[in-house]
């Protein structure tokens, strides 16, 4: 729960309803991407439980697809993921803490013909401000950021409390004329469209964001058979139901018209009920929030491209080599300062705001969600006799709607703002010529590695496995040339 709950709750909103064009179509929006995430984490959990691998993604890929599918992901990760997600983030620093210097005078959206151009590159410097500066501190070394980190991560889950509780007692007081008429049958869902659903997903979608984070985390697990299903299967329901309360306590104080425009929607909802103190509260609770997620994704996002650009016997290396160096703090500092100026780059090129690097990040994150959760069909057709403690239920419906889900808001997303959603796409493309030319000068990573992690994995569950029977008495060998490429 904490991983997920961030600080898109605190600007998703706006966009949100921007694009659904109704609330009723808005809140449709995000109980769409709750279930989309619940059947996402149920392919993420069988691929966690039967192959436990510190690495995720990029090995399952590795594992289904082979060496290139992986290499794109990191590739992606590099140049759209991590970059994107911080630079999203930092954005909505920026707004909020935009909004509290300004005396607190509400920032208008950047799409406005009334936009403040000044607020809007305040709050731009801000962001980069505050990327610039945790860069640097994490180019201190990890105990600088991780006393920052854990004094952070529960501030957001209170804050969106903070805010269901607020609305409770504003409606409870007999306010109730808002919520009718935000909330009323007649007009909830007007201006309706499935492109316009789809969007509004992809706001809605980076709020989720975080959750297939534990993954990484199952080795360190005692009993992750048991354990993992419980932590996603549980949590997402929990934050679904408090990113709807949240949603619903805004509709209740707010009017559509500042739901939509406001960048510091939870300033604009502070201001109604509890006037400029408590506004001023809420805002710098939002932006300790969203320093702190900023954080954690330019602390893991740095030793993640460090990790993969290292020398390695038993993989190639997937990023130049420079990046894999550690400074006398023992940070990955060259990592950290490549990650963060193409953070910084994002932030500011010509039209970028919040909206749009939504565009940029979401789909993209998606499609390399829906690819992961696509292996779980091959890797069982690869592997049918490693033992498996959790299976998808209804297989193959599951993986089969992610993967459609997916591509329909990839889709909505090209047709409705395509600009950086395409530049986006640009990038994954270029990693396949970028990944051939590569190959020639790395050798390629064996099975053994995975297939011994996953053999160590069922012997603590009690469950036997021989690696000769992986693909119901092939040899191992025989498995990983079947897939057409080495895999992982």
């Amino acid at each position: 729960v904490g991983i997920m709950v961030g600080s898109g709750i605190f600007a998703s909103t706006g966009t949100s309803l921007k694009e659904a064009g109704a609330a009723g179509t808005c809140l449709i929006a995000w109980v769409s991407a709750g279930v989309l995430v619940a059947l996402a984490s149920m392919c993420y959990v069988e691929l966690g439980t039967t192959f436990p691998l510190a690495s995720g993604d990029a090995e399952f890929l590795r594992l289904a697809y082979g060496e290139m599918a992986s290499f794109v992901f990191i590739w992606t990760n590099f140049w759209v993921l991590k970059p994107g997600s911080q630079a999203i983030i930092a954005t909505i620093f920026g707004q909020y803490m935009a909004a509290t210097v300004s005396g607190g005078k509400l920032l208008r959206g950047e799409e406005d013909d009334d936009a403040s151009s000044s607020g809007v590159w305040l709050a731009k410097a801000l962001a980069v401000l505050a990327i610039a500066s945790l860069t640097c501190l994490n180019c201190l070394g990890v105990r600088s950021t991780a006393n920052v980190q854990n004094g952070l991560t529960l501030l957001k889950v209170l804050l969106a409390t903070g805010i269901v509780i607020m609305a409770l007692a504003y409606v409870g007081g007999g306010h109730t004329a808002r919520a009718a008429e935000n909330l009323a049958i007649s007009s909830s869902f007007d201006n309706f469209s499935a492109p316009g659903l789809g969007s509004a997903m992809i706001a809605c979608l980076w709020a989720f964001d975080g959750w297939a984070d534990v993954i990484p985390l199952v080795e360190e697990l005692e009993n992750p058979a048991a354990l993992l299903p419980r932590i996603l299967l549980v949590s997402i329901p929990v934050v679904a139901s408090l990113y709807l309360a949240v949603n619903l306590g805004y509709f209740c104080v707010l009017q559509l018209s500042e739901v939509r425009h406001s960048t510091a929607i939870a300033v604009s909802f502070a201001d109604h009920l509890g006037g400029r103190s408590a506004s001023y509260a809420i805002a710098s609770g939002v932006c300790l929030s969203a320093l702190g997620a900023c954080n954690g994704s330019i602390m893991t996002g740095g030793r993640i491209f460090y990790a993969v650009a290292r020398p390695d016997e038993e993989r190639e290396r997937a990023m130049p080599a420079f990046l894999g160096v550690l400074n006398s703090k023992g940070a990955p500092s060259r990592a950290l300062l490549a990650q963060g100026a193409w953070g910084i780059v994002l932030i500011l090129l010509p039209g970028s705001s919040f909206s749009s690097l939504l565009e940029y990040f979401g789909p993209v994150s998606w499609l390399f969600y829906a690819f992961t959760a696509s292996s779980v069909l091959r890797l069982r057709k690869m592997y049918p006799d490693v033992p498996r403690p959790f299976q998808i239920p209804l297989s193959p419906l599951c993986p089969v709607l992610v993967v459609v889900m997916a591509l329909t808001i990839t889709a909505s997303s090209l047709e409705r703002d395509p600009l950086y959603c395409s530049i986006a796409l640009v990038f994954v493309l270029l990693g396949v010529p970028v990944y051939l030319l590569r190959k020639q000068k790395c050798a390629p990573m064996l099975n053994d590695r995975l297939l011994s992690a996953s053999k160590s994995f069922s012997s603590n569950n009690s469950v036997a496995f021989d690696p000769d029977n992986a693909r119901g008495g092939g040899r191992g060998e025989e498995a990983t040339s079947a897939s057409g490429s080495p895999a992982g």
